[in-house]
């Protein structure tokens, strides 16, 4: 039986590997445009059958390209992506969960099946066999269980690496200046984001922040 950590770490590898290339703004004298993937992310798909981790992303819809003054497109694209990471971050949790109780539960009867089977036991055979069907039950649940678990990680990793590119795309071809004193973007069309108190007001166009 493969523990929940081992597939954490399969997964966190997998997807490392993984890139998402999304269009740049278009070059030349044209408008900035930026570009959001389909809204109606349905899962991931095994993209490569050796590698369980991999993810070949399902979509309903289709994403869109605009201008880089219509910020609307990309705060719907952002808040949509936060409540479907949060949601399934609430499930990974209640998994989780699930997959503790089902292992507490599984250490106690082996614990009787153990003693039923010593030598000088005095546990009926039908006692033994109901424990060992238990058992088993409680197998083939917490396997149901690693599945839709290591599914729900696979698919939360993909959409935050989405989103994240998305993002970068997003501030990279609309050419937003960043603010290191707030953290926060100033992109085409917008005012600048209100200064920190008692920190050095610094805007960069790309770079770190030091």
């Amino acid at each position: 039986m493969r523990s929940t950590q081992t597939l954490r770490g399969l997964l966190a590898g997998a997807l490392a590997l993984t890139l998402f290339q999304f269009p740049r703004a278009a070059a030349g004298g044209s408008s900035p445009t930026y570009t959001i993937p389909p809204r109606n992310f349905t899962g991931c798909q095994t993209a490569n059958a050796g590698d369980p981790g991999s993810c070949n992303p399902s979509y309903q819809g289709r994403g869109g390209t605009f201008a880089c003054t219509d910020r609307g497109p990309e705060a719907s694209y952002v808040k949509d992506r936060e409540a479907k990471i949060k949601a399934l971050t609430d499930l990974i949790d209640t998994l989780d969960a699930e997959i503790a109780a089902l292992d507490a539960d599984m250490a106690l009867l082996q614990v009787r099946i153990d003693q039923a089977e010593s030598p000088g036991s005095t546990t009926d055979l039908a006692t033994l066999r109901d424990l060992q069907k238990r058992y088993s039950e409680d197998g083939k649940s917490r396997h149901s269980l690693n599945v839709k678990d290591f599914n729900a990680m696979r698919d939360r990793a993909f959409l935050l690496n989405e989103r994240d590119k998305t993002e970068y795309n997003h501030h990279e071809g609309c050419h937003c200046q960043y603010f290191c004193d707030t953290g926060s973007y100033q992109c085409p069309g917008e005012p600048p984001p209100p200064p920190a108190p008692n920190k050095p007001r610094i805007g960069i166009g790309g770079g770190q922040c030091r």
